[in-house]
């Protein structure tokens, strides 16, 4: 493969082996590499899995965990541990700042109410509780006052809110480079934006897709239910040529 690989690039392409293909940990470890990504922004961070699988791809800048759910916050505390480049937060990303009551289930923990098809794929939701929201303007203009600004990979992953916690962060998207939100092609939540609704916010903001991975899939095991859309910020970068 080796032989071929410089020849491919020339016509701008690359040659991945098969079982990388289709693998989100590879092509963010790619674009983080060509970006020069050194802080992420971990925005639903459940148990703290997102960041764990940066560490096992061999990223070792700052990461910021934000997870509002008490339980699985400490959970999440755990998971960082004796990480002194990983910091953990107890509240939520949203619009603007004030509290807002969640329904707790798991992974799939929503400010939306669950939708018909939800229940019907999953089964019966669980309690809810009032949980803390801040914004992420205020997080980056609070954390990063510095001469010299972070270049940031910004991950959502908020089922169904990541169009609200995007809106909270206008003031700073100069310093996010590149960008992963979680889209549904099938709503579980009600009244949550759909993939094209959230493509079209994003793309108005300039930022372009590198990147589609499937999430979940219905229990029949072929309709795709979510896909994790990886971006990046077409205002400040250049896809470097040949880019998986």
């Amino acid at each position: 493969m080796n032989l071929f690989r410089p020849l491919a690039n020339l016509f701008g392409y690359d040659i991945v082996k098969k079982e990388k293909a289709l693998k989100i940990q590879w092509h963010l470890q790619k674009i983080f590499a060509d970006f020069k990504i050194d802080t992420v922004l971990d925005v639903g961070a459940n148990r703290g899995q997102y960041g764990k699988l940066l560490r096992s791809i061999g990223f070792k800048g700052q990461i910021h965990s934000f997870e509002p759910v008490r339980m699985y916050y400490k959970e999440l505390i755990e998971t960082s541990k004796g990480d002194k480049n990983w910091f953990s937060y107890n509240y939520a990303l949203g619009r603007e700042s004030g509290e807002l009551r969640i329904n707790i289930d798991n992974v799939f923990s929503s400010f939306y109410e669950y939708s018909d098809y939800y229940l019907k794929e999953r089964g019966k939701a669980g309690n809810s509780e009032i949980v803390k929201i801040s914004t992420l303007d205020n997080f980056i203009e609070e954390s990063f006052s510095g001469p010299v600004q972070p270049k940031i990979h910004l991950k959502l992953d908020t089922q169904g809110f990541d169009v609200e916690a995007f809106a909270g962060g206008q003031r700073n998207i100069k310093n996010i480079y590149t960008f992963q939100s979680e889209m549904a092609l099938k709503k579980i939540y009600k009244n949550m934006p759909d993939i094209t609704e959230s493509l079209n916010i994003y793309r108005k903001c300039g930022f372009e897709v590198s990147g589609l991975f499937p999430v979940s899939k219905e229990k029949s095991g072929h309709a795709i239910i979510e896909v994790d859309c990886v971006m990046i910020n077409g205002t400040l970068v250049k896809s470097p040529q040949g880019s998986a």
